[in-house]
């Protein structure tokens, strides 16, 4: 009556057996913590998979220990702790049965929620591999930017992205080999039409600014039509014409059209 005890059986052949057992069980503490123990098992008994969450008094930590037939069982623990500033970190761990470190991810979110900043030890060896901030401007938009992090903390590449605060316009630029140069560089760029349809253009350029490629997307208002011109090499002209239209009756009809360049 008190919903913390949850039970469901499942005959999954349809045999008029059940096969497998569910059980979802809640435990409030006396001391305000709560634990939740959720087990599956075989007709048999042997176990499919267990979980027990436990959430401390204050909501702020939550440890998990899975178990799953045939893998190793493994701990996740999410920690939340809010700073006198009012910025939050949340730091997320999975270790294995005998507390060995396997990856861990630490994010701090400023008390304006406008910046986000993720550093991430993908392998549990101590050492931070990725890292990721995010910020909003005062204009609305949003940029991102993902480093990638040799052994030694010196930079291997890197991602930036600016999004404008409409959504329309998204620039990206990639540092393939963390010299601190743009390598490659793209901008899509969205915009509707008076006669209600959505037209984006993707620019891809090399680290002279040279063209590399270009593709122009246009969807109807319907949303029925979509035709894709793709430039892929930067020459100018498009080399294939893709168009795809879906009738009121259901039916698809697909055109690709290649010019005589792109055919040879």
């Amino acid at each position: 009556a008190d919903g913390l005890m949850i039970t469901t059986k499942r005959d999954s052949t349809g045999s008029g057996a059940y096969d497998q057992i569910a059980t979802d069980a809640t435990t409030l503490n006396n001391d305000g913590t709560k634990t939740r123990t959720i087990n599956s098992t075989k007709a048999d008994g042997s176990l499919i998979s267990k979980t027990v969450t436990t959430q401390s008094a204050d909501g702020r930590t939550i440890t998990t220990q899975e178990d799953r037939a045939g893998q190793a069982s493994r701990v996740l623990k999410e920690v939340s702790t809010v700073l006198a500033d009012g910025s939050v970190i949340n730091t997320a761990t999975t270790s294995n049965a005998s507390g060995q470190l396997l990856d861990k991810t630490v994010a701090t979110t400023s008390a304006d929620k406008r910046k986000l900043t993720i550093e991430r030890d993908a392998d549990g060896d101590g050492k931070v591999d990725q890292t990721e901030h995010r910020i909003q401007a005062v204009d609305g938009s949003v940029t991102s930017t993902i480093t990638g992090l040799r052994a030694d903390g010196t930079i291997a590449n890197r991602t930036t992205a600016k999004v404008s605060a409409d959504g329309l316009t998204t620039t990206t630029e990639w540092d393939l080999d963390g010299d601190g140069a743009t390598d490659r560089k793209r901008t899509t760029i969205s915009s509707f039409n008076a006669d209600g349809s959505q037209r984006s253009v993707i620019t891809d350029t090399d680290d002279t600014g040279k063209l590399v490629s270009k593709t122009t997307v246009t969807v109807s208002a319907d949303g029925r039509t979509r035709t894709t011109s793709k430039d892929t090499n930067g020459n100018g002209t498009a080399d294939q014409t893709e168009t795809r239209i879906v009738e009121v009756n259901g039916a698809i009809t697909e055109t690709v059209v290649n010019n005589a360049e792109a055919r040879e």
